[in-house]
């Protein structure tokens, strides 16, 4: 079972928790014992409301983040705050909708019940997640550096590699010995078998990987299972083959339609609420530093056009007269407002319009500049394919990666580029921005 899947089914347990937590307070507070199927029915959208705004603010909070399910005490702060979210967002839709008004006697009551509940819950997935009895078995065969990188993921508890042997070694294998070893395998419950072949050209060792096969192990690629266990690609395992044959990379019409649709309204939304604060921000900044208020810069955007970039100066108006640079940690160029704004990322604010005139999306590639494009396609393979979308506001790479200062976590974004790339939709979008409020929040990353 995938990453993804064993993340949905935690939030759906929470959700199920949540919901039976909000009628049992308003079956013992309000409820007709007689009639309980009509009285289902009755709080059936007020159940549905409390288990949605409570999930979806635990998850604005990190709490489907697997360093914070593996922390006890992370797990209960951001609980704790997530139910003080839901409690405003419930109290915003009560006032909006009369008749979805949750009752403080229940609604407080239920809010506690359920961070505890969801606090056990997530203290018991943890421990079985990594308990060897129930852990996914993983034998590989293949090459370095690819076997050690299976080893380090299976050491962060995604899966419990029983077996890791070099490919030269398989391959001398004869019939029978192919056969044994894959008796071996069935033996000790192996799951998958991971084939990490640097150059898979007539070096597949095809009749262990059949016997395996014939015995209900599943043989997966290296590639396939880097993928699904980091929410990365492994740029060393990439060959033009991957793009060819690979699925995703493109979606629907109606896929691309229905994100320029969510794009147009979520942009919309956002500058009409946020007008005040972004003219705050630039009263602020000509205060502390004069003008100009705005910083423009060329970027890159779609299928490598260039266009100019808009943000709020948050840096001294002298920051590049040495050229440009990568931005560093505790920037000395960053003034005193800038660090707020881009604490809170209002520094970006002004995109929005360019994702209005079409130019950039709410989720994609971060837009570089062309001095650090035509550097990095150097140097990185692939690294000009991250220009096939859209650049966004908020991003994969992103969330999971530093800011780019140099090659090597260059590198790393432009894994969390391709892994996107490769997997985007209207849903994988949606929880991005959720994972991006958590950024907003906490102040992760910021430069």
């Amino acid at each position: 079972m995938g990453r993804t899947w064993r993340w949905l089914g935690l939030w759906l347990a929470d959700a199920v928790l949540a919901a039976a937590v909000v009628y049992a307070f308003y079956f013992l507070r309000y409820a007709d014992a007689e009639a309980w199927a009509r009285e289902v029915m009755r709080y059936a959208p007020h159940a549905l409301l409390f288990a949605g705004a409570l999930t979806l603010a635990v998850a604005a909070c990190g709490g489907y983040e697997p360093r914070v399910v593996r922390s006890g005490s992370l797990t209960l702060s951001r609980l704790l705050m997530a139910s003080g979210l839901a409690l405003l967002a419930l109290a915003f839709v009560g006032f909006l909708l009369r008749d979805l008004l949750l009752w403080r006697s229940a609604v407080l009551p239920a809010l506690g019940l359920s961070a505890a509940l969801l606090w056990l819950v997530r203290m018991v997935f943890s421990r079985l997640h990594a308990a060897p009895a129930v852990a996914r078995r993983v034998a590989a065969i293949g090459d370095e550096p690819f076997l050690s990188r299976l080893r380090a993921i299976a050491a962060e508890g995604s899966f419990l590699l029983t077996e890791a042997r070099a490919l030269a070694e398989v391959l001398e294998l004869d019939a029978d010995s192919a056969r044994a070893f894959a008796d071996r395998l069935a033996a000790t419950g192996v799951d998958e078998l991971v084939v990490a072949a640097r150059d898979r050209r007539g070096r597949l060792p095809l009749e262990l990987l059949m016997q395996a096969r014939l015995r209900g192990i599943r043989v997966a690629d290296y590639a396939e299972v880097f993928e699904r266990e980091t929410g990365r690609v492994d740029l060393d395992a990439v060959r033009p083959s991957w793009f060819v044959f690979s699925e995703g990379f493109e979606g629907t019409r109606l896929e691309h339609f229905a994100k320029r649709l969510f794009d147009l309204c979520a942009a919309l939304t956002l500058l009409v609420l946020t007008a005040p604060l972004l003219v705050l921000a630039c009263l602020a900044i000509w205060l502390e530093d004069g003008r100009p208020v705005f910083h423009v810069q060329e970027r890159v955007g779609l299928g490598g056009a260039p266009f100019r970039l808009v943000k709020l100066r948050t840096m001294r108006r002298d920051a590049e007269r040495d050229g440009p640079r990568y931005a560093a940690e505790n920037d000395p160029r960053t003034t005193r407002v800038g660090r707020i704004l881009r604490r809170f990322r209002i520094d970006e604010l002004p995109q929005l319009f360019h994702v209005l005139a079409g130019e950039m999306s709410f989720v994609g590639p971060r837009p570089e500049r062309p001095e650090f494009v035509r550097e990095l396609s150097r140097v990185l393979p692939w690294f000009e394919q991250r220009h096939r979308v859209k650049p966004g506001l908020a991003g994969w790479a992103q969330l999971n990666a530093p800011y780019a200062a140099d090659i090597e976590t260059a590198r790393l974004k432009l894994e969390y580029d391709l892994y996107y790339l490769k997997h985007w939709s209207l849903a994988f979008d949606l929880a991005i921005l959720l994972r991006t409020f958590q950024v907003v929040v906490w102040g992760n990353g910021v430069r």
